[in-house]
Order: C-alpha cells, then structure tokens, then sequence
C-alpha cells in the first residue's frame, strides 16, 4: 500500500502537477532559471509522457494488482484492502485515462499469465462505467464485511501506519471512492449523458464524499525524502528558480480574490517574488 500512494502522488504532485500549473499560468519560471523552458513554451515531449505511462502502470497499478490479490486470497482475505485497492485503481486508470484518452485496462497485467505482452488500448469512455461497477461491488463487499463485524471501519492496528492517506480510517477510504465515482460520472457526462446522470443522481440522493485534503504528507528535508517536485526544482545551482505568475497573482489581487493570500505569500528572502 505505501508504495502505490507514493507512485500516485509522486506523478499527480509532480509532473503533472508541474505542467498543469505553467500551462495555466499558476506559476512560472524565475527569468534567471532555464530548466522549465520547454514547459513553458507548452512543448510537450515524449518522455514527459512517458514518466506518467511508466510510473503508474510499472509501479502503481502493478502493485494494485498485489494488494488486490493478497486482499482476496482465503488465509488474508480482507474487504477493507479491496476497498483500497479497487479505490487507488480506480483513481489511477482516470487519471491516465484523461491524460492519454486510449491506455490498456482489461488486457493489461496478462504478460506472466498469458503471455500477451501487447494488450489492446481501450477508450476512457468505455471504461469508466466498469470501474464504478468494480467500486460498487468493493463497497456491497465492504458493507456486508461490516454487518458481520461493526468494527471493521479502520485497518489492524499493524497496518493504519502503512496507509499514508488516512491512517487506515475506512470511512475516509468509503468517502473517497464515491468522489472517485462522481469523479468518473462527471468525465462521462458528454459521452453518455444518462449513464453518468444516473449515477450523480444516485450519489446526491446521499452524498458522502470526501471533504478532507488527501495528503501524503511523509516528506522531509532529507535527501531522497524529500517531495520530488521540491527536489527537481531546489536541488540544483538555484535557489529561485519557480515563482508565482503575475498575470494570475494580479488577476486575484485586482479582483479581491480570497484566495490570493492563500496561494501566495510574500518570499522571505526579500526579493519581491511571490
């Protein structure tokens, strides 16, 4: 579990987080700093691409596989693992899904099995309904788990420390996979406007959602601890290297903007940047 919540939000706090925030002009880069040129100049390269691909299929969802195999096998059978895992894959195909538009899903990790080591790409559209069934039917498992054992809403005391996101708290993990189907159910809504209506209708009927951040907040200051967007961008010659973008920073100044004061605040160094 540790490892797939660090590849997750390693690639959705790094380099997507990165190139989400310069192309919309949330940050940019110091004018005496060159390592974000490309991105900047909305060049897309290859590898870019391929750090996502490799990373959450190699690592995450190959993991993701494991847990759910360990949380189903008869000596360790547990639902509350398969919420888990079922959730984590459901979030991770989304967001490759939306990144790449066509990936592989039910062909994918056949390659010891099957042999098939070139598994047929399938559209987003086409998945998204099968994996709110496949977190329907984690949660109906979860739920009758729970009736045979009212407290089974957080994990063994020898697994909550290995959960970065919450602690073990079952509830949250609950909560989180209805956000993921709304999630889902919203990417649909021009593909298949009365599929995913069903669904946000049915969520809305009673709603419960997650309504806390989740963090993986196990970072340090230590070397090879550190959040790997603050290590590419610090650990080089400069210090001053991303910054806050004006065009955006003066749009909510001019704008009286609340969130102005929460997104940027005044460098220490004294050097006018945000």
């Amino acid at each position: 579990m540790p490892s797939i919540q660090v590849s997750v939000g390693s690639v959705t706090g790094g380099i997507m987080a990165l190139h989400a925030s310069l192309w919309n002009q949330y940050y940019n880069q110091n004018n005496t700093s060159n390592q974000y040129r490309d991105e900047i100049d909305m060049l897309l390269k290859t590898d870019d691409g391929d750090v996502i691909w490799d990373e959450l299929y190699s690592s995450a969802l190959s993991d993701i596989q494991k847990l759910k195999e360990f949380s189903n096998a008869t000596e360790t059978y547990d639902p509350r693992l398969n919420l888990i895992a079922v959730a984590l894959e459901s979030y991770t195909f989304q967001i490759i899904y939306d990144a790449f538009g066509m990936a592989p899903y039910s062909e994918a990790f056949q390659g010891e099995t099957t042999g098939n080591f070139n598994p047929k790409f399938e559209r987003g559209e086409e998945i998204y309904p099968i994996l709110v069934t496949k977190i329907d039917e984690a949660l109906n498992l979860f739920n009758s788990y729970l009736d045979e054992n009212p407290n089974a809403n957080e994990l063994r005391l020898d697994q909550r420390n290995k959960d970065y996101f919450f602690n073990g708290d079952i509830t949250a993990w609950v909560q989180f996979a209805n956000s993921v189907k709304l999630k889902l159910a919203m990417r649909n809504l021009e593909y298949d406007t009365d599929w995913s209506m069903g669904i946000i209708n049915a969520l809305e009927a009673n709603p419960n959602y997650i309504g806390t951040d989740v963090l993986l907040d196990i970072f340090s200051a230590e070397i090879n601890k550190e959040n790997p967007l603050y290590a590419q961008d610090q650990n080089l010659n400069t210090q001053i290297n991303l910054v806050a973008n004006r065009t955006f920073s003066e749009f909510l100044t001019v704008n009286g903007d609340p969130r102005d004061s929460l997104i940027y605040e005044a460098n220490s160094a004294g050097n006018n940047l945000l």
